[in-house]
């Protein structure tokens, strides 16, 4: 993988240490502590448009000028994902399904390859599931700790989340979810919108 040439032009044209603005970018990209980086650092990666934060998604990380050179990565302008060697059609796994977590705490991802392997089973002892299942089950089960009403230390990882000792909490949240649906109708419940 390179750096995208882009990025280092920018920082040259601004006399920028490079060294230190892309050790940041790096760190956030594989969800490293930075806290070691220089705020100054910090505010002119935001300034020079590199990356922003949108803080109605959770504070999710937007890269404006992807991290690395176009060849080296998979997917398309909306989802520019590694060449893992994962299997594309479950790289969603990986983008989308472990960030919701590494986005409340980037130590509860879980691991790349569990989180696609569990899924996999999922699906297969699952097959009336989707995808969008998946997605809104975790996000409710993840507002809590987005809100505040949980502490982060209790958020489980990833992977655990999807299976763990013969026990899905991932099944359960879906199970919930459909079950309210038939119960009660979104129009009446506003505060269970995202059930």
């Amino acid at each position: 993988m390179e750096i995208n040439p882009e990025i280092v032009e920018l920082l040259d044209e601004k006399n920028m240490k490079k060294d230190e603005v892309l050790v940041y970018l790096l760190g956030l990209h594989f969800n490293l502590n930075v806290d070691f980086i220089p705020d100054i650092v910090k505010k002119k990666s935001y300034i020079l448009g590199i990356i922003n934060r949108d803080f109605e998604n959770k504070g999710k990380l937007i890269w404006h000028i992807p991290l690395f050179k176009k060849k080296d990565v998979i997917g398309n302008d909306d989802f520019i994902t590694f060449n893992t060697g994962i299997d594309p059609k479950w790289q969603w796994v990986v983008d989308e399904y472990r960030m919701l977590f590494m986005n409340i705490d980037g130590k509860r991802g879980g691991d790349r390859k569990s989180c696609v392997n569990k899924m996999k089973k999922f699906f297969m002892t699952n097959p009336e599931a989707r995808k969008e299942d998946v997605i809104n089950a975790t996000n409710v089960y993840l507002d809590e700790f987005a809100d505040g009403t949980k502490s982060s230390e209790f958020l489980t990882h990833a992977d655990y989340f999807i299976m763990k000792s013969n026990r899905s909490l991932l099944e359960q949240y879906i199970e919930m979810r459909t079950t309210i649906k038939k119960i009660v109708p979104k129009s009446k419940h506003k505060g269970l919108q995202n059930y």
